[in-house]
């Protein structure tokens, strides 16, 4: 049986503020801003944080580790890095979307578009599979805390939850720097 299992979307970026598209970029917080409320009533001393190598999550990460008075396992895995998005990351979304028009609906990408140069949509859904079942594993011990970003959180979300990806692409959404409980 999985114990709980806590998201973490890193904290604010300067790309989150500009609207600028992030993919795989390696960029710093801009914002301290925590919100640890989901774990205050929980007894956390020996939850496993699994987190993506990119510096916004680490930064995060260790935000968190200052805002509690215990110390957690931290695990850094690759496979929760986000989605490349090849000649998008970096870009202002709203001259992607006017340069790019067939790969967004309602200006959010379409997920099962593979945005040029960039990680399809099948290598994508592989990858944060693998790291599911990975996770469940670990999860059927302790607590988990995964530090991750908004795309790679929404298919985590949708595989472990059994739910339709489309579904929850269009209705899903962590906040910056804010944990939430999933199972």
């Amino acid at each position: 049986m999985l114990n709980n299992i806590y998201f973490l979307r890193h904290c604010k970026t300067e790309y989150n503020t500009r609207d600028q598209i992030s993919g795989g970029e390696n960029i710093s917080i801009i914002d301290s801003g925590i919100d640890i409320s989901e774990l205050e009533n929980f007894d956390a001393t020996n939850m496993l944080i699994m987190c993506s190598p990119l510096k916004r999550c680490v930064e995060t990460v260790e935000l968190l580790n200052n805002k509690v008075p215990y110390s957690m396992k931290t695990i850094i895995d690759i496979r929760l890095v986000e989605r490349n998005m090849g000649i998008f990351q970096g870009k202002e979304r709203k001259k992607v979307v006017s340069a790019y028009p067939d790969y967004f609906t309602a200006f959010r990408f379409n997920f099962r578009m593979t945005p040029p140069n960039g990680e399809s949509f099948e290598d994508f859904f592989n990858r944060v599979n693998r790291f599911s079942k990975d996770l469940k594993n670990e999860a059927s011990l302790s607590p988990v805390l995964v530090s991750s970003h908004n795309q790679t959180l929404k298919m985590l979300y949708a595989i472990l939850n059994n739910m339709d990806v489309n579904y929850v692409w269009n209705n899903v959404s962590f906040i910056n720097g804010k944990v939430t409980k999933v199972i």
